[in-house]
């Protein structure tokens, strides 16, 4: 099976279109000559994947999560790491690099406290996020093995999720906040 994999905003509007196939375990493989990703004869990958510095060659690429708000994909290499691409919403968020930026100052922050924290990966021009030819924004980073729920379903979910959550603004408590864009204005 294949198709054209669309990538658009809330309201189903078109945006990039990816030509794909798909293999047997149902995950997407892009042809070469296949919209704006392709492999080569050595497996590499071309188009907006190859602006952000991966390591090993893309060997997969499979849509993942509910994604009320952006898309995501998982990317797998060769190489013992696998990477989340995102296409970043411009219905919702008007001015990605902003959006990139502020996750940079934030994860920064974190990151210079001695706790984890998302690691993004830069693009080949040293930004954040990348800039497709359709005016469309990606960002890339590394792959958190684990879960990720849309709702909590019990009690306990509730409880570590505000357990996070506190310890998130407990990372933030020194953070200069005047220092980020208002990404979403009122």
């Amino acid at each position: 099976d294949g198709g054209v994999l669309r990538a658009g905003n809330l309201h189903a509007l078109e945006g990039v279109a990816l030509e794909f196939t798909l293999d047997a375990d149902s995950k997407v493989v892009f042809p070469k000559g296949g919209g704006q990703l392709y492999h080569d004869s050595e497996g590499n990958l071309h188009g907006f994947h190859a602006q952000f510095r991966l390591d090993g060659r893309v060997i997969s690429c499979t849509r993942t999560g509910g994604g009320h708000i952006n898309r995501t994909y998982i990317i797998g290499t060769d190489a013992p790491a696998s990477y989340v691409l995102q296409w970043i919403n411009q219905y919702v968020f008007k001015n990605p690099p902003q959006v990139m930026a502020n996750a940079g100052r934030v994860t920064s922050h974190i990151l210079a406290q001695g706790q984890p924290a998302l690691h993004f990966l830069e693009c080949e021009d040293g930004g954040y996020c990348y800039q497709d030819p359709e005016g469309e924004y990606w960002r890339c980073y590394e792959y958190v093995e684990g879960f990720c729920m849309d709702a909590p379903e019990t009690g306990e979910d509730f409880y570590q999720s505000a357990l996070a959550f506190g310890r998130f603004q407990s990372l933030l408590a020194e953070f200069p906040a005047d220092t980020l864009y208002e990404v979403i204005p009122e």
